[in-house]
């Protein structure tokens, strides 16, 4: 969704799984973007999905 943002932690689940709370007020087409960075790795992917 263009224009709207939210960004934060996320929270370690075990087994190498991570989780994130976020709210999709509006229906559409969103993206998320995930970035993981740790010593010198450096990642970047971008998630787009339909929240309707």
């Amino acid at each position: 969704m263009s224009g709207m943002g939210m960004n934060g932690q996320a929270t370690e689940q075990g087994g190498g799984k991570y989780s994130i709370k976020a709210g999709f007020d509006e229906s559409g087409n969103w993206m998320l973007t995930v970035n993981v960075t740790k010593d010198s790795l450096n990642y970047k992917k971008d998630i787009k999905f339909k929240v309707q």
